[in-house]
């Protein structure tokens, strides 16, 4: 019998995913049980049997500790530490793990049903796999969300695409809380004040430019229109026109006055990348999100910064190390404490 067809519901579209990123109105613990049903909600509730998300950190391609968890349906915490066991013992398997995809399923990662824990897990629930999204930037803070389902679903490349974009959002979402705990402090943050409508009403540093102030007003015009998508079938555009970063530098986020109305602020939000001599930060940025499993594309979406950049810039990176490929520069750069 064939798979079935991924399709998230009206109430669970992608812009909703997109949107549980930058709720800032409760604390973490909060925040976190709303990323797992948003990802949650994308399978039809009839295939799930639990789901949980975790709020991580991944020092290097073989570790991760968990800092946070929400969990429906399963013992979150026996269910880590039976995973947490399974990395102890197969380091390898953390490497080429769902740690290095933004959308797939747990039976796609090579020698999973090798591994005791995840094969305990999916006994005690009567599931078959685990649907996981995953947000990972370069400075490596993850929030990874695992729906365990008794049947498994299909899901398009295209849709993978959207997913992947979204879950990018997930983790630019968690370094603002991290950063900005308050909405005064976002405030105060901010490097520019814009209106719905795209006008810039103050800006200051960089963003006074004029090649930035337009930056901003076109990604806050995308981001209206593209919130006017909600609920329709032109959601994954929306998605796609939805920045994750302005110019690598800025996130846009809502801002409310105390008689309701609302703004647009640009608050600074770069992933940050362990220090080197031999690549320059931004090098460093894509080589790590590279070395991750992210694509060209999925990196300049998650940086904001062309495709054609982020190219440019694995290439330098690939010479300054004396290697001459993609595969070779993340051997090198996984390897090499540069």
């Amino acid at each position: 019998m064939s798979a079935s067809r991924l399709s998230p519901r009206p109430a669970a579209d992608f812009i909703s995913l997109v949107e549980a990123a930058y709720g800032f109105e409760d604390d973490e613990a909060a925040w976190l049980g709303r990323v797992r049903s948003a990802v949650r909600a994308l399978v039809p509730t009839a295939h799930v049997r639990a789901s949980l998300s975790i709020v991580y950190r991944a020092p290097s391609a073989t570790s991760f500790t968990v800092e946070r968890m929400s969990a429906h349906g399963l013992d979150g915490e026996a269910a880590m530490v039976a995973l947490r066991a399974d990395a102890a013992r197969d380091p390898e398997y953390v490497r080429n793990s769902i740690l290095s995809r933004s959308c797939d399923f747990v039976s796609a990662v090579p020698r999973t049903e090798q591994q005791e824990g995840w094969r305990a897990l999916r006994s005690a629930l009567g599931v078959v796999d685990g649907f996981v999204v995953n947000g990972l930037d370069a400075a490596g803070l993850g929030v990874l969300s695992i729906v365990l389902v008794t049947k498994r679903v299909g899901v398009s490349v295209h849709q993978r695409d959207t997913i992947s974009r979204a879950a990018a959002h997930f983790v630019a979402g968690l370094r603002i809380r991290q950063r900005l705990a308050s909405a005064d402090e976002r405030l105060a943050d901010a490097e520019a004040v814009i209106s719905p409508t795209g006008e810039v009403a103050h800006a200051v540093r960089r963003a006074r430019l004029p090649e930035s102030r337009e930056s901003l007003r076109r990604a806050a015009c995308a981001l209206e229109k593209a919130r006017g998508r909600k609920n329709c079938e032109d959601s994954s555009r929306a998605v796609r026109d939805w920045k994750v970063l302005v110019e690598n530098r800025w996130s846009l986020l809502d801002h409310f006055e105390r008689d309701g109305k609302r703004f647009m602020i640009a608050c600074r939000n770069t992933p940050s990348a362990p220090p080197g001599e031999l690549l320059t930060p931004r090098e460093r940025q894509v080589t790590l999100l590279a070395s991750r499993g992210h694509s060209n594309k999925l990196i300049g979406y998650e940086l904001g910064i062309a495709t054609s950049t982020v190219g440019v810039l694995i290439g330098r990176a690939a010479a300054r190390l004396g290697v001459t490929s993609r595969r070779a520069l993340i051997e090198q750069f996984t390897k090499s404490a540069v």
